[in-house]
């Protein structure tokens, strides 16, 4: 099995990544020219979230 150490490695990592994405998530909403960035970032956040639940 994993060492619990790693494991909160991992989720704390996890969570730097989702707050980064979030933010770029909060700062281009309405940006038209990067909306399939956007898109790919919330996808990214989704997919993150699931991972971490696991």
């Amino acid at each position: 099995m994993f060492n619990q150490f790693l494991i909160d490695a991992i989720i704390e990592a996890i969570d730097g990544k989702i707050s980064d994405l979030r933010k770029y998530e909060n700062e281009h909403q309405n940006d038209l020219n990067n909306r399939a960035v956007y898109y790919a970032v919330c996808r990214d956040i989704d997919w993150l979230e699931r991972v971490k639940k696991i």
